[in-house]
């Protein structure tokens, strides 16, 4: 990538951690029992998906979050009112976290 454009050669790995899948899974289960609407619960994990396959084109594209430790970034896309964080090492985008954007940022992301 140069100058904030994208490579067209460059594709990149898609891995997605099983603690965002816990946590993904935890934000539709509170909507389904909090909201009782698993048509939003499912909607969101559509949503987030999607949104996750779009910004594997141009992961880099997007700026580090403010909340992220100095020296762990952390990229973000938001959908709806939650926020995906992301990392990104040589061709490999990492899917780590997400949470609802009311939430203590910088504490969650500040695991040293």
């Amino acid at each position: 990538m140069i100058g904030g454009k994208k490579s067209m050669d460059v594709k990149y790995r898609l891995i997605i951690d099983p603690a965002f899948e816990r946590l993904l899974s935890n934000a539709m289960r509170y909507i389904r029992e909090t909201y009782g609407n698993p048509v939003a619960a499912e909607r969101l994990a559509v949503r987030v998906h999607s949104a996750i396959r779009e910004r594997l084109s141009n992961p880099l594209g997007y700026p580090i979050h403010r909340a992220s430790p100095p020296n762990d970034p952390y990229r973000h896309i938001i959908v709806q009112k939650y926020i995906v964080f992301y990392k990104v090492v040589a061709n490999v985008m990492y899917v780590r976290f997400i949470f609802h954007g009311s939430r203590d940022l910088e504490k969650l992301l500040d695991y040293d």
